[in-house]
């Protein structure tokens, strides 16, 4: 796993807009797709042709604006890619995806049979799935508690499970869709004392991983009023699992502690 970005919308020369890169049974998966983040996959020494499937947990221009420059990017003479690319999102997806054709017309429309989209009810959990593009892989997603189309996913792939959450509140659904996860990734945005809604605290999420029963937690989605805020301390009170912060640039393998 590679975190391309670790922060929030406002702009930031320490952190990219939230966006996580998993490599599994030979395939690239990206969970979200903010600005920036395909120089982010250059840096960072991969090829956004070998891209195999986009998650989207919400549609809020932090996390899905680059999708838009990749499209277009797909049309470029030096494009290749000769297999479909899976986009997996919420129903409301479609509606987004029209408005935005409506924008910029043709320069939207990938090279036929590339896009494969995956779009599901968010209101309800949905799975395990397996793409016939992504053998091996099982996917399940469940509600967040952040915007209406918002829901997170459940990998489970080569004996190990992982939950990205996008952003998102308290939600019971997560919290079911993440037990015993060997990996979880939780946004903590604002510091303890400043907490808004929509977004959780690093004690919170704490709090959110210890009752789902996971096992390790990646915290991530860090505001830029955090200044020199250590967010580790509340999280750690809370969860007694190993604890990660995420940086940009931050490379884990993703193993199963039990194995």
């Amino acid at each position: 796993m590679t975190i391309l970005g670790s922060g929030t919308g406002a702009p930031s020369l320490k952190r990219a807009p939230s966006s996580v890169l998993v490599k599994v049974a030979g395939r690239l998966l990206l969970f979200d797709f903010g600005p920036g983040i395909m120089r982010r996959l250059i840096e960072e020494g991969y090829d956004y042709q070998a891209l195999d499937a986009i998650f989207l947990s919400h549609f809020h221009p932090d996390h899905t604006l680059d999708l838009w420059a990749y499209l277009f990017a797909t049309l470029d003479p030096t494009f290749s890619r000769g297999r479909p690319v899976t986009l997996v999102a919420s129903r409301d997806f479609e509606r987004l995806y029209e408005t935005m054709q409506q924008a910029y017309g043709h320069n939207l429309t990938p090279p036929e049979g590339l896009l494969q989209l995956i779009l599901l009810d968010q209101t309800r959990p949905n799975g395990p799935l397996e793409p016939p593009h992504l053998a091996g892989l099982k996917i399940q997603t469940a509600p967040a508690s952040h915007k209406p189309e918002s829901m997170a996913f459940r990998l489970e792939a080569e004996g190990v499970s992982l939950v990205y959450a996008g952003d998102t509140d308290w939600s019971e659904p997560l919290i079911e869709l993440s037990h015993e996860a060997d990996w979880l990734i939780l946004e903590a945005t604002r510091p303890e004392g400043q907490k808004i809604n929509g977004h959780l605290t690093p004690g919170l999420a704490g709090q959110l991983a210890a009752e789902a029963g996971a096992k390790n937690l990646i915290l991530t989605h860090f505001s830029s009023v955090y200044g020199r805020t250590n967010p580790r301390p509340a999280a750690e009170k809370e969860f007694p699992g190993r604890l990660v912060i995420a940086e940009d640039g931050l490379r884990l393998v993703l193993n199963n502690p039990d194995s």
